[in-house]
């Protein structure tokens, strides 16, 4: 019998807004193609870094992604604390495009500041 494959397709925030440092490239190197296989069918990862820009540009959507990772770290923590506070219509649209993402059935994972 063929295994059928699902992908699942994790898009992670590669920005550092304070110029922190971080582990981010690490989930690319865990994650991308990690594999495992649940009643004949064989899951794997997919992972595909995206900036702020492209998230405000609405490339986070659940036709193209499954799940929305942002690390801990320069790119969480430094977001956690800068869009907390600026007010910026880009902000604004960033944590919207997020939130939809999210309410249209997009898992989100996120990490320390990213949580």
């Amino acid at each position: 019998m063929d295994k059928k494959e699902k992908i699942i397709r994790v898009a992670i925030l590669s920005d550092e807004i304070l110029g922190w440092g971080s582990g981010k490239h690490y989930f690319h190197v865990i994650l991308d193609n990690y594999s495992w296989e649940s009643d004949d069918i064989i899951y794997r990862f997919k992972t595909i870094s995206v900036s702020d820009d492209e998230i405000v540009q609405g490339k986070i959507c659940v036709d193209d992604f499954d799940t929305f990772l942002v690390p801990g770290g320069g790119v969480g923590d430094g977001h956690a604390l800068t869009k907390a506070v600026l007010l910026s219509k880009k902000t604004t649209i960033w944590k919207k495009t997020i939130a939809q993402f999210v309410r249209d059935g997009g898992g989100y994972i996120g990490i320390c500041g990213g949580a």
